[in-house]
């Protein structure tokens, strides 16, 4: 559902009016399993209110929004979906919107014919959702109706979210390429997104994440079984100009950086955290120890592997052996890993979080393990060098091979 910003007519002439929302329908152009995206093709719009508009376009293409309606939109539409139902901001006061199937119309007797249906809810435990009351927005004055979900419970028809998502002020750039603009949006959980200068969503169906180690920003695209890589390197210490090797293009900065995004360069490292190691700088490195009688295998930025082996085993186990935590995302010099499953009722998933503390050419090292309920905290404090010394830089590689 999005609402118009102009006034518009339909073939029929029926008029409407400006903030006047409209009900979207459309569907994925192809198969998709879980975890997958496919591209959406919109094909037909109408107005709740009795004897509204209505625009049906039934050669639509797949994950374009029809012109007439191109930057006429707010919110804009998606050109993409997913299986599963998007997680939105976590917050005490959730608002969520939902097409009603024949199911959840069923499930509310009195919602029958309802289209629409708005959710609302608050956060709960780390990063889950109870959901309290509903309505029908077919009309400005639909009453709310109270019912019962505990936090985290499995959604109605599996339609609603179960967790949130801690989301911070997006990192914006722009590119032009073949003199066209593009605008690229790079979020801290490590996903990002491509537009036009108009906002429209470019590359349906693609699934698109980014890394950085402080000097090389990689992005990396997949749809279907498809995959690409580009990889740009830094040209200022505060991270605000990037250049692609192969043609010479510049990704710039488009106003001020979040601080989270400037700390994982040196000039805001340096300024205001000079004490704060960056772990993203071990990309490519490897390390494996023991506490409490577990093996804790760890390749930065991307796995940690957690076995039950003796000490004098650790070192020398296969990499990919034991429990695997799946690197996610990082701030301020914490990395995030995410392991397999749920951890209700207090959170989506159990996490890795873990900081490096830099010795800076001390000969020292120290592990240290704290768990808790769904979360395990890992500090090592140690002389970075000879980790970087020995590390393999993909992200360097392919820089030098033009990718």
């Amino acid at each position: 559902m999005a609402a118009l910003t102009v006034p518009l007519k339909d073939e029929s002439g029926r008029r409407c009016a400006p903030d006047e929302f409209l009900i979207f329908k459309g569907h994925p152009c192809e198969d998709f399993g879980a975890g997958e995206q496919a591209a959406i093709k919109w094909t037909f719009a109408e107005s709740p209110a009795s004897g509204g508009c209505k625009f049906e376009w039934p050669r639509a293409s797949c994950g374009i929004l029809p012109k007439r309606l191109k930057s006429r939109l707010t919110p804009g539409l998606p050109s993409s979906c997913l299986q599963e139902p998007a997680k939105p901001r976590c917050s005490d006061d959730i608002s969520y919107m939902i097409t009603a199937n024949r199911e959840l119309q069923v499930s509310f007797e009195s919602a029958e014919g309802v289209q629409m249906v708005e959710f609302r809810g608050r956060r709960c435990g780390y990063d889950l959702i109870e959901w309290h009351s509903w309505r029908s927005v077919s009309r400005r004055d639909a009453p709310w109706h109270s019912f019962q979900l505990g936090c985290g419970q499995v959604s109605i028809h599996q339609q609603l979210p179960t967790s949130c998502v801690y989301v911070l002020e997006p990192a914006i750039f722009e590119i032009y390429m073949d003199n066209v603009k593009w605008i690229h949006k790079y979020f801290d959980n490590g996903e990002m997104t491509v537009s036009d200068s108009d906002g429209v969503p470019q590359f349906a169906g693609a699934s698109i994440m980014w890394q950085t180690d402080g000097t090389y920003l990689a992005l990396q695209a997949k749809w279907n079984d498809k995959k690409t890589h580009m990889v740009f390197r830094r040209l200022s210490d505060d991270g605000s100009n990037f250049q692609l090797k192969s043609s010479q293009m510049l990704l710039t900065a488009r106003g001020t950086l979040p601080t989270w995004w400037s700390f994982k360069f040196p000039y805001q490292q340096q300024k205001d955290f000079p004490q704060v190691f960056n772990a993203d700088k071990l990309v490519g490195c490897s390390l494996a120890f023991d506490r409490h009688g577990s093996c804790y295998k760890i390749r930065f930025m991307r796995d940690i592997f957690l076995t039950s082996n003796a000490s004098a085993e650790c070192a020398r186990e296969p990499w990919d052996m034991g429990r695997r935590w799946k690197y996610v995302s990082s701030g301020f010099g914490v990395q995030v890993y995410q392991g397999a499953g749920d951890c209700l009722p207090l959170a989506a998933h159990k996490e890795i979080h873990l900081e490096v503390v830099d010795t800076k050419g001390l000969p020292h090292i120290a592990f240290t393990v704290t768990e808790s309920l769904c979360r395990t905290s890992i500090r090592i404090v140690a002389d970075t060098r000879p980790f970087l010394e020995g590390c393999k830089n993909v992200y360097k590689e392919a820089w030098e091979k033009g990718i």
